[in-house]
């Protein structure tokens, strides 16, 4: 082998290592992403819940749906978009049971405070929260919600298209053989190898794209702010204890768990 086809080799193998390089880098660079997506994914779910058994002691508190419902016409909210979750356990009572003169008072704070949780787990959930970055002394980021995820699902399906087009295997393979013309035998093995197998092998290999409904996170409708509601929902606790006192009693009992008077 002369010097001349020495140089050509080397190169080649220089070549071929930083196309191989850049070709496995790509793609396990993508299977990260994609997996950080799930992992984002089971974070929502279990943020998921907390809306919901949110939810859940908002609706205990006003007896039923159809109250529930009263209550969400009173604040312009569509309260359905809050289901039930039928494997939930039973409301757990707040941490701070609040004090007023009254038993109304108290039923009436109680549910100022059950839809001010519900408004600051929702907001977690679909837009996020601001919380010191632990890389970066100073900074802070957002937490990881719903808005974000759905937009980097989107990104994360264009990156696949484009990977799946620009670093198929069949390309890699035509690349190699560009390349390797020194050893025509080891050319004519990949030419017969591949040819017709190509198709094949870039299907077998292509990236599926995300499918962001198969996730399964909810929608939460948006709610009114605490200070917007505290109104509304203090004139429909006065209706509703007028209506169903020893219900409301009976449920705040049952809530605190203490075999006390609420």
């Amino acid at each position: 082998m002369d010097q001349r086809e020495l140089l050509s080799e080397s190169l080649a193998e220089e070549v071929l290592s930083d196309m191989a390089e850049n070709f496995f880098g790509t793609r396990t660079q993508l299977e990260r992403r994609i997996d950080r997506l799930y992992a984002h994914s089971r974070r929502l779910h279990q943020k998921a819940h907390r809306v919901t058994s949110a939810a859940g002691l908002l609706r205990c508190l006003l007896l039923d749906d159809t109250e529930t419902r009263g209550l969400g016409d009173a604040l312009g909210v569509a309260f359905d978009g809050f289901p039930a979750d039928p494997a939930a356990a039973p409301p757990t009572p707040p941490p701070r049971w609040p004090f007023a003169l009254t038993r109304r008072g108290v039923f009436t704070q109680l549910v100022v405070d059950a839809y001010a949780d519900l408004h600051a787990v929702r907001e977690e959930y679909m837009l996020g929260r601001y919380v010191p970055d632990p890389d970066v002394k100073g900074r802070m980021r957002v937490t990881v919600n719903y808005t974000s995820v759905h937009q980097f699902c989107d990104r994360l399906n264009v990156d696949i298209d484009r990977v799946n087009r620009q670093s198929s295997p069949s390309q890699m393979l035509q690349y190699i053989k560009r390349f390797d013309v020194i050893h025509e035998e080891r050319a004519n093995i990949l030419g017969s190898g591949f040819d017709g197998k190509t198709a094949q092998i870039d299907q077998r290999m292509a990236f599926q794209k995300i499918d962001f409904d198969a996730l399964g996170l909810p929608v939460f409708p948006a709610l009114a702010t605490v200070e917007k509601a505290r109104d509304p929902i203090k004139k429909f606790c006065r209706g509703l204890y007028r209506r169903r006192p020893a219900e409301i009693l009976r449920a705040m009992r049952t809530l605190k768990g203490d075999g006390h008077r609420a």
